[in-house]
C-alpha cells in the first residue's frame, strides 16, 4: 500500500494524503530532492485494523444483499433493459474477482 500511496503523491500530494488519512495511517512528510514524499506508519496494531476491516466488509455484504433487492424490483418495473444484466454482469464480475483473491 505505501507504494501505491507514494505513486499517488507524485500525482496528486493532496489526494494521497486523505487517502492515507482514510486508510488510518499517521502521515509525516519529509524533504527529499526538495519534494515531500509520502511516510506512512499505521496507527492501530494489526488486530484491531484486522477487525475493523473485517466488519466494515460484513456491512457491505449485508448492504449488498439489500442493494441486489432493490436492483430487482427496479428490473421488474423495465424487463426489456439490457442495462439491469449488464450491472449484475458487472458485479458478478468483482464477486468473482474477490473469491479468487480470497481463495
Amino acid at each position: 500500500m505505501k507504494n501505491e500511496l507514494k505513486t499517488l503523491y507524485k500525482k496528486d500530494a493532496d489526494l494521497a494524503l486523505e487517502v492515507a488519512k482514510v486508510l488510518g495511517y499517521k502521515i509525516e512528510s519529509k524533504k527529499k530532492r526538495k519534494k515531500k514524499e509520502l511516510h506512512a506508519k499505521p496507527k492501530q496494531n494489526p488486530i484491531k485494523e484486522y477487525n475493523n476491516r473485517y466488519k466494515e466488509i460484513v456491512s457491505y455484504i449485508a448492504s449488498l444483499n439489500k442493494l441486489l433487492k432493490a436492483h430487482a424490483k427496479k428490473f421488474v418495473k423495465n424487463p426489456k433493459n439490457w442495462g439491469f444484466v449488464g450491472d449484475l454482469g458487472h458485479v458478478k464480475e468483482s464477486l468473482k474477482e474477490i473469491t479468487e483473491f480470497l481463495d
